[in-house]
């Protein structure tokens, strides 16, 4: 539930399925770490470990959806073959 009521907060403020039209993974990975941050920190202004878990989807969204591009594939280990 809290992932999905993230996901629909992100709806709302970037559009529907905005996510499906490609973010690099190193902006993913960078919200992901500064919710990690937060969460660590004791912040509690919003849902920071849905955060997390929506921000990791998208890098794992991009390897499933992006496989071989480079632009938003973008972390040193997507360039690895797997």
């Amino acid at each position: 539930m809290r992932v999905g009521e993230h996901f629909r907060l992100g709806a709302e403020k970037y559009g529907e399925h905005n996510y499906k039209k490609g973010i690099p993974s190193s902006r993913s990975l960078a919200s992901l770490c500064r919710h990690l941050e937060k969460l660590k920190m004791g912040y509690n202004d919003e849902d920071h470990l849905a955060a997390i878990v929506v921000n990791a989807y998208f890098i794992m969204f991009n390897e499933w959806k992006y496989e071989g591009n480079k632009e938003l594939l973008d972390l040193p280990h997507q360039g690895a073959s797997t």
